[in-house]
């Protein structure tokens, strides 16, 4: 199992500062998570793909995915809009324009994983036409995605159409259960709507493809520090175990960009024993 940290949780530093701490620290990967102020879709360039790939190979990193799912990306006042769902078909078209983008960056990145997520249901949408509406919409993704070998992970979220990984099996068995979508399971996400995230990794080991780490009080949307909530971790990391998992566990934890690398640092223990229970690297 791979060790990572996401981008988004370290706002405010440069992509060489955060390299350098994570590696420092014993991390194996970073996720870079684009925002408007960092990583902003107008950087993404062949020149810059391969800048960031030289500092991050140079210290002795890997970048497990580039996660396009920032509710901010393409609008500052309407969180994940324009979607794949959106009933305008300009604005459907501004989102798959994004994807595509994502994945021909990710591709000169040399990382092999892109994370998408649905959006919200439209207002005074209907949900079949929303529905075939995202369905074209992915299936247009992974088209693209295939020309460049990237797999495209689905990552639900409460708030979201795609909110549980129910909604995620719908969406792959829809599609015809293609080999290049998997899911990204946050297990923050799953405790707010009540999923059993043990069961679920069990469940759903072959098409898990990469980990969101953080801890959550209650059902309370808001990513904490591991121990500050009711997450079962040790749980979580035996279900890891018993799936011989081999992707990213990657601490998302976007509101602590103030104390990054000490928060880092704390998060490595959780980590760290989640790694020696698996026994894989």
């Amino acid at each position: 199992m791979k060790l990572a940290y996401n981008s988004n949780g370290w706002r405010g530093h440069s992509i060489e500062t955060i390299v350098e701490a994570l590696s420092r620290l014993g991390y194996d990967a970073i996720e870079l998570s684009p925002q408007r102020d960092q990583l902003a879709p107008e950087s993404w360039t062949q020149a810059e793909a391969e800048r960031i790939s030289r500092i991050v190979a140079n210290a002795g990193l890997q970048i497990s995915n580039l996660h396009a799912g920032a509710h901010d990306l393409l609008k500052h006042d309407a969180p994940h809009e324009p979607s794949l769902m959106s009933i305008s078909a300009t604005e459907r078209a501004h989102r798959l324009d994004l994807n595509r983008r994502a994945i021909d960056f990710a591709a000169a990145l040399g990382t092999d994983l892109v994370c998408v997520t649905s959006g919200r249901l439209p207002n005074q949408a209907s949900v079949d036409g929303s529905w075939q509406r995202l369905v074209d919409g992915i299936a247009d993704c992974l088209a693209h995605a295939a020309t460049h070998n990237i797999r495209i992970a689905v990552e639900p979220e409460p708030e979201l159409f795609i909110r549980s990984c129910v909604d995620f099996l719908a969406l792959y068995r829809q599609l015809g259960c293609p080999p290049g979508l998997g899911l990204n399971l946050d297990i923050g996400h799953a405790q707010v709507i009540y999923e059993d995230t043990p069961a679920i990794i069990r469940e759903f080991a072959p098409l898990l493809w990469h980990v969101h780490v953080e801890d959550i009080a209650g059902r309370a949307h808001k990513h904490l520090i591991p121990g500050q909530g009711q997450i079962d971790f040790h749980g979580i990391g035996k279900a890891l175990t018993d799936i011989g998992y081999i992707g990213a566990a990657s601490v998302e934890l976007m509101d602590h960009s103030a104390q990054a690398e000490n928060v880092a640092r704390h998060c490595m223990a959780v980590l760290q024993s989640w790694r020696r229970s698996v026994g894989a690297a």
